[in-house]
């Protein structure tokens, strides 16, 4: 599973909390998910003005992570790149709100249950080994 950012322009924070999360991503992929939940959960909470405090907050609170190494991701805008680039892949593939997902190629929009999401799973893999 490859997870791909789209911050959508609902969300005037969302570029910048992406990019944070971005740099959780690349030091610590557990922890991402992680803060993901926890920034998912309190969403309508975050503002503009509170979004960085409010993420460092979260980043600090997780043992795994390493705030120095977070603080020099975001000081060089690594996360920023890699929020870019997701972004222009989205733009590539006329993608445009989420959660989109692409299972062996085919594009799937919407939200679905864990429950709907492994019969998608598990029927494309029963498909492939007809094949």
């Amino acid at each position: 599973i490859v997870y791909r950012a789209l911050p959508l322009a609902s969300h005037a924070w969302s570029f910048s909390v992406a990019s944070m999360a971005a740099c959780v991503q690349l030091q610590n992929a557990p922890a991402f998910w992680n803060l993901y939940r926890e920034i998912y959960e309190h969403q309508e909470a975050i503002t503009v003005s509170n979004a960085r405090a409010t993420v460092d907050q979260l980043i600090r609170e997780q043992p795994s992570l390493s705030f120095s190494d977070y603080t020099k991701c975001m000081a060089t805008k690594e996360g920023n790149a890699q929020v870019k680039s997701d972004l222009n892949l989205a733009r590539d593939l006329a993608v445009s709100s989420t959660p989109t997902f692409f299972i062996n190629g085919v594009r799937h929009e919407g939200s679905v249950s864990e429950k709907e999401l492994v019969e998608m799973l598990t029927s494309t893999g029963k498909s492939n080994k007809a094949n």
